[in-house]
């Protein structure tokens, strides 16, 4: 078995904008909240992606209680992988949930609201810290475009894969989310060139798109009979905080941690211009 190394990832995203110092950025209670007319263009300009974020546990309260969905929802509620796997994919049953892997980062205890899927129905359901709106990127150029739109409109942008993040910067209230859940591409070079190294092959390497998960990942490596440097939660996003905190792995004895094995990242920046047209899938740099 061969040992792989690994890129992450191909339309990948490490993008965040700030606000700018002098200013908040806009809640859904202020003047400046883009219209519905705003926000029905620019779902336009994703192909119909843009997302409302519901609490998980909307459908266990008055007004919007549905008993079936509300039981399916508690018997699985505990169980981290459907949470990571099947979160953002509530679309069949009514519902496009923002939730998290630890619900306390959904809770704002300053607005006293709450939305839990085990506590009385006619207890009322806030938002809490979800944000509320989401966009469903499948492409370098919807996350592109996603920037650009919340810059230009002064909104928090945060971003989501699996919802694992311990330290809540994947959700935020009255933000705009970038979730790459369905980023899935995963492929493979013989003798990968990155970019900038005059043409020399680094030998064997897979990339992966932004919203791989490591039970996938392992799944695809098996299949070529090879291995690679990542953890052992099946259920975690490769390419987000995982790799970027450096990437802790059962192979780390002998292979060191996931960023030691990493070859290239493809990034969209936060400083996307205004100006770019021509949006290179994967690699978006700022044009002047």
């Amino acid at each position: 078995m061969f040992k792989i190394m690994w890129i992450a990832s191909l339309a990948s995203l490490l993008a965040l904008v700030s606000s700018t110092p002098d200013r908040c950025v806009c809640q859904p209670e202020d003047s400046c909240w883009p219209s519905t007319d705003d926000w029905n263009t620019f779902n336009n300009t994703v192909g119909g992606k843009l997302q409302v974020i519901h609490p998980l546990g909307t459908p266990c309260h008055d007004p919007t209680f549905n008993s079936a969905t509300c039981q399916y929802i508690n018997e699985n509620y505990s169980n981290s992988t459907w949470k990571s796997m099947f979160i953002g994919n509530f679309n069949s049953i009514g519902l496009t949930s923002g939730a998290l892997q630890q619900t306390n980062w959904e809770v704002n205890t300053t607005l006293n609201q709450t939305c839990y899927v085990d506590t009385s129905r006619t207890i009322p359901c806030g938002q809490g810290n979800l944000p509320v709106y989401g966009v469903a990127v499948e492409s370098a150029d919807d996350i592109a475009a996603t920037i650009l739109f919340g810059s230009a409109r002064n909104l928090r942008i945060v971003i989501k894969n699996t919802g694992h993040d311990y330290l809540g910067r994947n959700t935020a209230r009255g933000a705009l989310s970038i979730w790459t859940h369905k980023m899935q591409n995963i492929t493979f070079s013989n003798n990968f060139v990155p970019e900038g190294c005059g043409g020399i092959g680094v030998g064997t390497t897979v990339t992966i798109a932004a919203g791989v998960q490591l039970a996938d990942l392992y799944y695809a490596v098996a299949q070529k009979n090879q291995s690679v440097v990542i953890g052992m939660a099946h259920s975690v996003g490769a390419a987000g905080g995982y790799i970027q905190g450096g990437g802790h792995s059962p192979m780390g004895n002998y292979a060191g941690m996931s960023t030691d094995n990493a070859v290239e990242f493809k990034i969209v920046t936060a400083d996307v211009s205004p100006s770019q047209t021509n949006l290179i899938p994967g690699k978006i740099s700022r044009r002047k």
